[in-house]
């Protein structure tokens, strides 16, 4: 998976906010930055003919700093696709700036123009790309957001870094559901002992990254390394199962840090390095396999669900859900709150049937 953190949310134009940010590693230098795409606003389409029309339109890029030290950026271009093929690129007026610690830079108003002759595929007639009504004009726009992807490269502190979302706030690869930024861990160290120790030949589980097959060898995980959280899960088991599932997420979201795993690779850690990984970060994958260890240790039935958000053709995101009744409880420590999932357009559950 890429190292994309998204943050949901809608502007007042029904725009998606989008929100990402990468961790880039140079010896043991990590330096983590966001991106939060925050409108994109006055579409205009000067032109008086199809070979001179374009689309016109403004971003605002808001860049948030969650290190304990002053990042220096660099910015270099915004490039912008469709279907994968670039259409423009736009070199911001503003390029270089500094973010004090913990702090955000609001970059507002940079300019995109888009020759409406590379847009034929959102609009189908050429005729149709004179966009004379008011509803023809509409309706580009709409696809636009759906369709486009923006790019944005940088430097920060001499290390580059490359941001890539669409218009609707997903990602454009990987599970699309990821944490804001890096979260303020409580020290673990108690715990340790609760945990076997992985060695660093442990292998690490590298698919394709087809989300389908990733949840079945998740399945098969959950037994093969129950082992790994049998002494953890009695410390965290509440009054019933829903006291259980909140104080099971309320332990993972302060003492497990969310990282996006690489650039279309699903790495599948057992519980026991999840742990042990938990300060460099792991994925939702990750975070569900711990999950559904501590489940299955305390017999609480529960199910994997895989989810699309905004119509996309393929499953972004996967986490946790126990049976309740007519209800259910859901567990997603990429979730800031408990109990919440975010509104997904398709859905698929693999429920977890022991085989003994």
């Amino acid at each position: 998976m890429n190292k994309w953190w998204l943050i949901g949310g809608v502007t007042a134009l029904g725009i998606a906010a989008l929100g990402i940010s990468k961790v880039t590693k140079m010896a043991k230098t990590v330096i983590n930055l966001s991106v939060r795409v925050t409108d994109v606003h006055h579409f205009t389409f000067p032109g008086s003919n199809i070979f001179t029309k374009v689309v016109r339109f403004f971003v605002n890029v808001q860049f948030v700093n969650p290190e304990d030290t002053t990042l220096t950026v660099d910015l270099k271009q915004i490039k912008v696709y469709l279907r994968g093929n670039e259409v423009a690129y736009t070199l911001p007026k503003q390029t270089a700036f500094s973010i004090p610690s913990r702090s955000v830079f609001d970059l507002r108003d940079t300019q995109i123009e888009i020759p409406l002759t590379k847009l034929t595929g959102l609009v189908g007639d050429l005729f149709n790309l004179l966009l004379s009504s008011k509803e023809e004009r509409a309706a580009l726009q709409t696809k636009m957001l759906k369709e486009l992807t923006f790019k944005i490269l940088a430097k920060a502190n001499g290390m580059d870094f490359e941001f890539a979302v669409d218009g609707q706030g997903n990602m454009v690869k990987g599970l699309g559901v990821v944490a804001a930024f890096n979260r303020p861990l409580k020290d673990g160290k108690k715990y340790d002992h609760l945990f076997p120790k992985p060695q660093k030949t442990d292998p690490i589980v590298n698919l394709s990254g087809d989300v389908n097959d990733t949840v079945q060898v998740m399945l098969k995980m959950v037994e093969q390394y129950a082992a790994d959280t049998k002494k953890f899960a009695p410390i965290i088991k509440g009054k019933d199962n829903f006291d259980t599932a909140k104080r099971l997420w309320v332990f993972m979201y302060n003492h497990i840090q969310y990282r996006e795993d690489d650039e279309n690779v699903e790495q599948l850690r057992r519980p026991a390095r999840v742990w042990h990984d938990r300060k460099s970060g792991v994925d939702c994958d990750c975070y569900s396999n711990f999950v559904a260890s501590v489940l299955y240790n305390l017999n609480i039935p529960f199910k994997f669900r895989i989810t699309k958000y905004n119509g996309r053709a393929y499953f972004q995101h996967v986490y946790v859900v126990i049976p309740n009744g007519t209800k259910e409880i859901v567990i997603d420590v990429v979730m800031d709150k408990f109990n919440s999932e975010k509104p997904y357009s398709e859905k698929k559950d693999y429920l977890f049937k022991k085989s003994r």
